[in-house]
């Protein structure tokens, strides 16, 4: 009888662990960009003025280069 009573639990808890996994919904998070996205030209750094130290919160820091945006959101440091 003990070994009925083991085979059943056996069963049972195969039969519910069954059920919890054919039971839950896998969602496939959106994509974080688009593949089929148009990128831009990487940014090429000629200049950077003051060229060796600058404060911070202080001195203004002046970039030029190619390939920068127009728009100023647009381009990050």
């Amino acid at each position: 009888m003990e070994m009925k009573r083991k085979y059943f639990a056996i069963f049972l808890f195969l039969w519910v662990f069954l059920i919890i996994i054919t039971g839950c919904e896998y969602k496939i998070p959106q994509a974080i960009w688009q593949p089929q996205g148009k990128g831009t030209p990487n940014p090429i750094i000629s200049q950077v003025d003051p060229p060796r130290w600058a404060f911070a919160g202080v001195t203004s820091i002046k970039i030029t280069g190619q390939n920068f945006s127009e728009n100023v959101e647009n381009n990050s440091v």
